[in-house]
């Protein structure tokens, strides 16, 4: 940020942009700790507080033990998060559900305290909700406590003779952003107070000075400074952020004096995070400033998980492939991901965040933030201001306006443009004199008429490169007053000096012209600074691009590129000729925007999102279960007479092999991840399934030829491709009443299977020749509707090979003959699939047929080559395309084009599902899901009397948001539990009762619905982006006829208690589960405690 140029802090750029209107589905949250584990009563919680929800930690990374290095002391205590958790449920009708709703009210009521409206108790009201309200210090209706930490404190101290200090107050962009926020809280600091202190006598008399105005310093030695603020904060993360690529080193050394800056910077974070800690009362708002404090957060969270805690940067953020090259990247991101909110000065930064967040850390971006295992960080803009007031009144002291009336004299007859910089190499200084010289070369007129006032405050004279930049100034403004000067005046007058406030005022009351040509900044307050000044003048705004006041000043500025001398030449000749109605105007736009983005209002915004932000935290956190308590259900498990263990496969009882060497310590590696199963997990699951009275059941989305190589000698239930096949354990008969295998697969060996398919490949080639068109433009749409065209007369052609085969008997699949017909034309039906036939079933309708399956491939196929590092997996009955290791926000977009071919190409009319996971799509047969599998198991094991009302029920798994109709069915399976039809499940809605049916059509719900990132077809988890599911409009209708045969109280039979059901997530996340367990290692432990108990039993039995 740029104000009066009177500091010599080089991060003095910042940015603007209108902030984003808020989204009433926000889920926002934030938090580390370690979760709490479940109360020891077995009773599903109805409402979690936030006394029993976990939070997550902060992952390791390299940062170190970064956080081992504050002093040892309890964590603070916490009952209160800034909303009262524990009365959510009561409260729920008072408290809005939408986050504009809520911030509007908020607005309201800040008003009304400032007015003195307001009685001291909100509730007075009857129906207002105080979003400040908080246990501890801050009281309700009163001014709350604001923390704010920064690097330096808003002051400079001067010692005396006598021993005594003396304060003066520091004038800078951020601290007069921030002074804004003392008219509506108490307001602390935190910060170095810029100057060395060694002895403990300066210390005390410094803290006493200090306190006395509610600052509290924090006290760094001359080497750390030197090594964390000179070193890495100024040299690595300011140059970075102002895409000032890192030095190149050509000697070893080099690369070791990044690494003493890195410890160096990690040392003074702690020292503020040990400081704030101490002043901290219970209620307090944390609102931490800038780059230099980017660990600051996790440090903070790590002790207070329920602290409120914002972080702001008031700097530019640089793209994903510009910030990458930070050796640090992952610990820096991960560091401010603790915070609650996360604010910018412009969209375009905080994009790049949540970008870098993406696509380094493989996080999930969503449009308001950033989410990680349940929690979510908000990211948002918050255009800083000014106070215009401040310069208005400053225009009315008498010594302002006799300065006035000098330099109208001095200036006579002629325009005064200005600049007012820190002599930074970001600033553009050189580029606007140079287009300045372009200006009085090429246009001669002017040359008497017009003079710049070149206003160069130094900073950093110590760096070798800033001493260059200053030689190389002086030697432009030589040349040019020495070029077009005369005896009497000169174009040019430059000073190498900071000016006084008033004497800045009186210079941008007579300018008639102001030049910002900033190559990077992140807001640059000095054009807010001459508009609040132009009372009189009206003076023109020349203002670069690149600033971050372009994107809020914009309408009434002449915006340049400050790389194209030409361009500004020529916007220099427009500011000067422009005609007064045009500058009235132009003036009148920019001071409207100044007057109210004020500093005060951006304090206000900001605050009242971080208070918002953890009011949707809390309502977050009521949709994520609580720990499951392992002591709590091994004692369920020991005093059952059956027992049935339900588990999903893929990161529930598979563990991720260990990386060694560089890969150990990279957050996302591009390439597949092998997942396996430990030798200890599958003697636990054998040595219970051995148990005649356990009954073990593994789902998977894999093959069947996966779940054999894994657990084909175990005697458990197997159920493949997420529930359209069903293997009984070996020596158990295979179910009934499902159909067939042999009529489920089988259409590799058909020769029809390849009727028609070149026609449709030759048009997948013509469209996978526009791959220089990465996003699917036009003609690589007009392709593949072509494509989708030959898929079609692919069908017709086998239908006419089938005739012209004499009506041979085809399978119902439409995918291969049935064995008899395939035996009849020679077909190979392979003996790998006979052979499983005699333990495996499936769950599939006989009328079902598998035509859509050769086109999607094909599909799938086109948009893996458009996309690298995307795979396909290929299974029997159903595709999968996944994109986790690809670029993910490229990912997102090929998958959005490619569910738009889908939905009006190969499967417009087929008996599919879609379900799109968090970084896949996949087409499955319509109705198969693990809930309609398991109910096809318990059938089995009621009729075969080993599951009863006494069933011990434990199902674990990391599902997609389709397949948790796994624990929706055991609740309905559950006496004096939640009935089937009263937990919110992800069944879907008849098409016409949709809310958005009766207004849009199918392809316009599409759409939206993408856009959204929800669920596009089945719009019954519209909220979970995990998995959505996506089905046509007969599925619909199907699956709610089913749902309600399934609700019906005369076919309930129930299997297990309410004590005795433990439904859980893998993974902490929104789920319809009770509870959740933290990962596969977890889930390890639990298995080890069962087998613990059956032991037992087995002993006690043998006596």
């Amino acid at each position: 940020m740029t104000s009066s140029p009177v500091t010599s802090s080089p991060k003095d750029a910042h940015s603007t942009l209108p902030p984003t209107v808020p989204s009433h589905n926000a889920n926002n949250g934030s938090g580390s700790g370690t979760p709490p584990t479940v109360p020891a009563s077995p009773e599903r919680p109805r409402a979690h507080s936030a006394a029993n929800l976990g939070v997550r930690k902060s992952p390791p990374g390299s940062m170190g033990n970064v956080n081992d290095r504050i002093a040892t002391q309890p964590p603070l205590s916490h009952s209160s998060s800034g909303l009262d958790t524990t009365s959510m449920a009561s409260r729920s009708s008072a408290v809005s559900t939408s986050r504009v709703e809520r911030l509007l009210q908020e607005r309201q009521l800040r008003r009304n305290r400032s007015s003195g409206l307001l009685a001291s108790d909100s509730e007075d009201t009857g129906s207002e909700v105080d979003f400040n309200a908080g246990a501890g210090s801050s009281t309700r209706g009163s001014r709350y406590r604001l923390i704010i930490v920064a690097n330096r404190l808003p002051v400079s101290a001067t010692r005396g003779p006598d021993g005594s200090w003396s304060l003066r107050d520091s004038v800078s962009g951020l601290v007069a952003g921030l002074r804004g926020a003392e008219k509506n809280y108490d307001v602390t600091w935190v910060g170095w107070p810029g100057m060395h202190v060694t002895s403990d006598a300066d210390k005390s008399t410094l803290g006493e000075a200090l306190n006395g105005r509610r600052y509290h310093p924090v006290y760094l030695d001359e080497n750390l400074v030197e090594l964390y603020y000179n070193g890495y904060c100024n040299s690595v993360l300011w140059q970075l952020f102002h895409y000032v690529t890192l030095p190149l080193e050509t000697r070893l050394d080099g690369t070791q004096t990044m690494k003493h800056q890195w410890n160096a910077y990690m040392t003074a974070n702690v020292k503020f995070a040990e400081e704030v800690l101490r002043v901290y009362r219970e209620g307090d708002i944390v609102w931490c400033h800038d780059y230099h404090l980017m660990l600051l957060p996790s440090l903070l969270k790590e002790r207070v998980p329920g602290m409120k805690l914002g972080w702001f940067l008031h700097t530019p953020f640089p793209s994903s492939e510009i910030y990458r090259t930070l050796p640090q990247r992952e610990a820096v991101l991960r560091g401010v991901l603790s915070a609650d909110l996360v604010g910018f000065h412009t969209y375009d930064y905080a994009r790049h965040f949540v970008s870098a967040c993406t696509r380094i850390l493989g996080l999930e971006g969503t449009p308001e933030g950033v989410e990680d295992r349940g929690s979510a960080t908000r990211v948002a803009a918050f255009p800083i201001g000014i106070d215009p007031e401040h310069f208005t009144s400053a225009l009315n002291k008498p010594e302002v306006r006799k300065q006035i009336d000098v330099l109208k004299t001095r200036f006579a007859g002629k325009k005064v443009m200005l600049g007012v910089d820190r002599l930074d190499p970001i600033k553009g200084i050189p580029q606007k004199l140079l287009a300045f010289e372009k200006f009085l070369l090429e246009r001669p007129q002017w040359r008497d008429q017009v003079l710049l006032v070149q206003i160069a405050v130094p900073t950093r004279t110590h760096v070798a490169e800033y001493q260059k930049l200053r030689s190389l100034v002086h030697e432009i403004v030589g040349r040019i007053n020495g070029r077009f000067g005369t005896i009497g005046s000169v174009p040019i007058h430059h000073l190498d000096r900071e000016m006084g406030i008033d004497e800045l005022c009186a210079l941008y009351a007579v300018t008639d012209v102001a030049l910002i040509t900033s190559l990077r900044d992140g807001m640059n307050l000095v054009s807010y600074e001459f508009v609040a000044a132009q009372i009189d003048q009206k003076g023109v705004l020349v203002l670069s691009e690149f600033a971050g006041a372009a994107q809020s000043l914009g309408a009434g500025a002449i915006l340049v590129n400050p790389w194209n001398i030409g361009e500004m030449a020529l916007a220099i000749e427009d500011a000067l000729s422009m005609p007064e109605k045009e500058k009235t105007e132009r003036h009148r736009n920019n001071m409207n925007h100044i007057k109210t983005h004020t500093s005060a209002a951006w304090a206000d915004n900001f605050i009242s999102e971080l208070n918002d932000t953890h009011v949707e935290a809390e309502l977050r956190r009521l949709k994520i279960p609580p720990m499951m308590s392992t002591d709590v259900a091994v004692n369920a498990f020991a005093k059952s007479n059956f027992r049935l263990l339900v588990f999903g496969f893929n990161a529930t009882l598979t563990q991720k092999v260990e990386k060694t060497g560089m890969l150990a310590n990279r957050s996302i590696d591009h390439t597949r991840e092998v997942k396996k199963v430990s030798p200890e997990m599958k003697a636990f699951l054998r040595r219970l399934a051995e148990n005649p009275r356990t009954i073990v059941v593994i789902f998977s989305g894999s093959e069947r030829k996966r779940l054999e190589e894994v657990f084909g000698d175990l005697p458990v239930w197997l159920s493949a491709e997420n529930g359209v096949f069903i293997r009984t354990p070996p020596n158990h008969p295979a179910l009934t009443n499902v159909f067939s295998v042999s009529q489920v697969v089988g259409r590799k060996s058909h020769d029809a299977g390849n009727l028609g398919r070149s026609s449709f490949e030759r048009s997948l080639r013509r469209a996978k020749g526009d791959n220089n068109s990465q996003r699917g433009g036009n003609s690589a749409s007009a392709a593949l509707k072509a494509a989708e065209k030959a898929a079609v007369e692919q069908k017709t052609s086998i239908k006419e090979h089938e005739a012209t085969k004499g009506g041979a008997e085809r399978s119902p699949l439409g995918g291969s003959p049935t064995k008899e017909a395939a035996a009849a034309d020679g077909a190979n039906v392979e003996s790998k699939e006979l052979e499983l036939s005699s333990g495996w079933s499936t769950t599939v309708d006989s009328a079902y047929n598998m035509d859509w399956f050769e086109s999607v491939r094909l599909v799938y196929e086109y948009f893996t080559e458009r996309t690298p590092r995307s795979f396909v997996e290929a299974r029997e009955t159903s595709l999968v395309w996944n994109y986790r290791y690809a670029d993910q926000e490229f990912g997102r977009l090929q998958a959005r084009d490619m569910l738009q071919h889908l939905w009006t190409g190969p499967i417009s009319n087929a008996a599919v599902d879609i379900v799109q996971g968090l970084r896949s799509v996949e087409v499955r047969p319509m109705g198969v899901s693990k809930g309609a599998a398991i109910d096809r198991i318990i059938s089995s094991l009621q009729v075969e009397e080993k599951v009863g009302k006494d069933t011990f029920v434990l199902c674990a798994g990391h599902f997609l948001g389709r397949d948790e109709d796994l624990f929706a069915y055991f609740e309905s399976k559950c006496a004096g539990g939640t009935k089937y039809g009263d937990v919110p499940v992800p069944s879907p809605l008849a098409a016409e009762t949709h809310p958005l049916r009766s207004t849009l059509s199918s392809q316009e719900i599409l759409k939206n619905s993408i856009s959204e990132g929800q669920v596009i077809r089945d719009f019954g988890f519209s909220n979970d982006t995990s998995g959505e599911d996506l089905t046509s409009a007969a599925s619909l209708q199907r699956s709610q006829s089913a749902r309600r045969d399934v609700e019906s109280d005369s076919g309930i039979t129930y299997i297990c208690s309410e004590n005795s059901l433990f439904t859980c997530t893998v993974g902490r996340k929104r789920s319809h589960a009770r509870y959740y367990l933290d990962d596969s290692e977890a889930v390890k432990n639990v298995l080890k405690r069962l087998v613990s108990v059956v032991q037992a039993e087995e002993t006690a039995e043998a006596r």
